[in-house]
């Protein structure tokens, strides 16, 4: 009698233990989530069918000369992370295959805000400053799939995302340390960290 009995919980616990399992997969991955997995979460994204294809015969061009450092930081990071790069093209009009950084000098954009709009000839980065550029870069390298291949593929997505205040700033590196660098100090400004 003792065996059957053990027999009938182990049905019970391995069940237990799948629904645990499947519980925390669905809790854990970020993709599942609204924002897509981009931190700090944007004010507004809107995702559609299809995908823009990012190889190494893209451009990426700009038009401001403050941005010249922050598009070769970009093009490292994509060599790094992804073993291809693009093609540098300062100012030039091509309409199609092309990251085009453009700065924007408008009232509903504060500073280091930025809009993403990616179709599938282009991906336009608009921002009032080059802080606003630097984060729509980064922003564009959280959309590329960890285990992408060349060429990569990046979702049709539209991003609004506003970062109004050096306080927020602040919170926002301050809370992603907190929540996914267990015992890191994350430096908000050189010298100082929380």
């Amino acid at each position: 009698m003792a065996n059957f009995q053990l027999i009938n919980r182990r049905p019970a616990a391995s069940l237990i233990f799948l629904l645990l399992f499947l519980f925390s997969t669905v809790i854990c991955y970020p993709q599942l989530t609204p924002s897509h997995g981009i931190i700090p979460v944007p004010v507004s994204i809107n995702v559609h069918p299809g995908n823009f294809l990012l190889s190494e015969e893209t451009h990426i061009t700009w038009s401001n000369d403050e941005d010249s450092t922050t598009i070769v930081i970009f093009n490292q990071q994509l060599k790094n992370y992804y073993s291809t790069g693009l093609l540098l093209s300062k100012g030039n009009p091509r309409q199609h295959d092309v990251i085009r950084l453009q700065r924007v000098f408008t009232d509903d954009l504060p500073p280091v805000a930025y809009k993403i709009f990616i179709d599938d000839q282009q991906v336009t980065i608009s921002a009032v400053n080059g802080a606003g550029i630097f984060y729509g870069l980064q922003t564009l390298l959280q959309l590329i799939p960890a285990a992408s291949s060349n060429p990569l593929l990046i979702p049709l997505i539209s991003i609004i995302k506003l970062l109004v205040s050096n306080v927020q700033k602040k919170n926002t590196i301050r809370s992603v340390c907190q929540q996914y660098s267990v015992g890191f100090k994350c430096a908000t400004r050189p010298g100082r960290s929380h």
